[in-house]
């Protein structure tokens, strides 16, 4: 996505940023663009530009020139596809119905009319998020008295839809029809360790290991998709951790992971990134896979649910599931006090080894 119109700002380093405007169009048609440099305060940036660009009292300033000031520059240090999101929300949804409506005249009334007019429920409520973030904003530079969108805020009802996942009576013929898949591997780790499907492809070969009849598998980095492949590192401190897979995935696990490198490799050359496969190819060629083999198909995003679910089903304790797949229970003794070990993994990688081999004869 293009930078908005009016203006952002791009911090150099400590107290320096540069400033980009736009005021409309030369003669030739192309916009006239403008940048600066300020030595000085993320506030005094904030001024500067602002008077650039027209805004000049917090009673004449549109949701366009305060996005473009004050929202966007917020959005530093968050993860890129989190902000591609948010632009994407802010372009088709807000921008068309509020970008030139005062933001001092902004109330609930307006709030649940806008709102009102996004049929999807789920979009609804990430409109809700990000226009919420910049209602609170406003309420920090003194451009509103109070942010008008609250819990309260009226919004259509979310429709509960069934996710399909892995049966533990269809794991083995799953695993059985999934050899010889280029990326197999990602898929084992999705299901026998709870890893979220970005964390899988983002694995190297040098991140397992073996550990007597189990497999230890190191997650530390995961690789994403926006506007193209992201290498980033786990979402949480939570989420960098071992994982520890045992039957019937260690096996065959530690046989395709015996190699160097990549474990999602794409097979082209170029730059480091793109070595790795894209998520998107991985999961159309999967799908495709299990056509063909006439396989139990899931969605990779799903195999992690199936993962809760059969532990859920074996009697695994809540906590150890919930630290294998690497966020806290919500308990002040997983928060503050519970380790997640080696040990304790193992426990419930046996757990579930033994609640699947009931189901081995019917495969």
């Amino acid at each position: 996505m293009g930078r908005p119109n009016f203006g952002h700002i791009e911090r150099l380093g400590h107290d320096h940023y540069r400033l980009f405007w736009g005021k409309g169009y030369r003669p030739d048609g192309k916009r006239d663009r403008h940048t600066a440099t300020i030595h000085g305060t993320r506030q005094e940036a904030e001024i500067f530009l602002a008077r650039q660009i027209g805004v000049k009292t917090p009673k004449q300033t549109t949701w366009n020139e305060f996005f473009a000031v004050y929202v966007e520059p917020s959005f530093e240090g968050l993860a890129k596809r989190t902000v591609d999101d948010y632009h994407k929300l802010w372009d088709k949804y807000l921008k068309p119905n509020i970008g030139t409506w005062k933001v001092c005249e902004t109330d609930e009334d307006f709030v649940d009319i806008t709102l009102a007019k996004i049929s999807a429920p789920s979009t609804q409520r990430h409109v809700k998020d990000l226009w919420r973030k910049a209602c609170r904003i406003a309420v920090r530079k003194k451009f509103l008295d109070r942010c008008p969108i609250s819990a309260d805020t009226p919004l259509k009802p979310l429709r509960a839809t069934q996710k399909r996942l892995l049966d533990a009576s269809e794991v083995h013929t799953w695993l059985d029809k999934l050899q010889g898949f280029k990326h197999e591997l990602a898929l084992l780790v999705m299901l026998g360790g709870g890893l979220r499907p970005e964390e899988a492809y983002g694995l190297h070969y040098e991140d397992f290991e073996q550990w007597g009849d189990y497999l230890v598998v190191r997650v530390e980095r995961a690789l994403t998709y926006s506007n193209g492949k992201v290498l980033k590192e786990t979402k949480n401190g939570f989420s960098e951790r071992e994982v520890v897979l045992g039957l019937p995935f260690a096996e065959r696990a530690a046989f395709l992971s015996k190699r160097g490198g990549i474990v999602c490799k794409s097979g082209r050359l170029g730059s480091p990134l793109e070595l790795y496969a894209s998520p998107h190819t991985i999961g159309t060629n999967y799908r495709l896979w299990c056509e063909r083999k006439n396989a139990p198909y899931v969605q990779p995003r799903y195999l992690r649910s199936s993962f809760a679910t059969m532990h859920g089903e074996a009697g695994s304790p809540d906590s150890l599931v919930s630290g294998a797949m690497g966020h806290s229970d919500g308990t002040t003794k997983s928060k503050h006090y519970q380790q997640i070990t080696r040990r304790g993994l193992a426990l419930i990688a046996d757990n579930l080894a033994e609640y699947l081999r009931a189901f081995e004869q019917d495969k």
